[in-house]
Parts: C-alpha cells; sequence; structure tokens
C-alpha cells in the first residue's frame, strides 16, 4: 500500500465579491507515491440548512507533480460558505483502487452583501450622499442662525 500525504493543503482565499469568491489550492506541494495517478479533483460548497453543492475541476491525469489549481464559486448569496477540496486518486493494477485525499478542515467565507456588485456600489453612493446632504443642511442652518444672531 502506498504512503500517501495526509491531507491535501488548505485552500487560500484570493478574494471575495458581491456573489463570488476566488480561491487557490497550492496542489503542487502534495507528493503523490509513484504509481499513484490524479483522477478527480472536486470542491464542496454549501451553507449552513441548505444542500452540499459540488465544483467538478479538471486536473492533469498524465502529471505526477501536480500543478496549482485556481478557481472561482459564483452565484452565492449572502451568508457563510463551509468550502472544502477533495483530491482522488488512482493507483493498484489498472488503476483500480482509488484514494481520496481532502483538505484538513473546511474553510468559512462570508459573502457580506445581497445583490450584485453595481447594487453594492450604489447602495454605498446613495449612503455617503445621504450622509454628506445631511451634514450640508446641518452646516446651512448653522450658517443661518449665525447670520439672525450677527
Amino acid at each position: 500500500v502506498p504512503r500517501w500525504p495526509e491531507e491535501i493543503p488548505e485552500l487560500e482565499v484570493v478574494s471575495i465579491s458581491a456573489d463570488s469568491a476566488e480561491f487557490e489550492e497550492k496542489l503542487s506541494l502534495v507528493n503523490l507515491p509513484q504509481g499513484c495517478t490524479p483522477w478527480n479533483y472536486n470542491v464542496i460548497y454549501y451553507q449552513e440548512g441548505s444542500e452540499e453543492r459540488t465544483l467538478d475541476l479538471p486536473i492533469d491525469q498524465s502529471a505526477h507533480q501536480l500543478q496549482d489549481v485556481l478557481f472561482s464559486l459564483t452565484g452565492l448569496s449572502a451568508g457563510e460558505y463551509k468550502v472544502q477540496a477533495k483530491l482522488e486518486v488512482r493507483y493498484g493494477e489498472n488503476g483500480s483502487r482509488n484514494k481520496q485525499i481532502t483538505t484538513n478542515r473546511a474553510i468559512v467565507v462570508k459573502i457580506a452583501f445581497e445583490g450584485t456588485t453595481n447594487d453594492i456600489i450604489k447602495q454605498q453612493v446613495e449612503s455617503f450622499k445621504s450622509g454628506t446632504d445631511s451634514q450640508l443642511a446641518q452646516l446651512d442652518a448653522l450658517t443661518s442662525s449665525e447670520r439672525a444672531i450677527g
């Protein structure tokens, strides 16, 4: 039986937007035993109380040295997502046996806002404009009252 790595490296968050998150998996750090073939790589993600979703990603099945993987999860809504990666490796006579190696634990990603990036920017601009308008109104009132006194 080949000596297996205990786990694959933790996923790294590259960026988060209003409806997506981009990750990198450092698979180049995984040393597979001789005679093993990377077969499948997928990412499992879900929100608490929701069904798991799976993203299958292509992997070079002919390479003994794995390449890093960059991927995005899209169509996300506001909330927390648990994300975990899984690598399936085949070995044995004609690749008849398989072994799954996962990240040690799922990471949690928070999507803070609901809506598209444009919606969020509009909300922020409106909030800033509203605050600025309020401050200008206060300055006008203060200036008017000083003129009335003076």
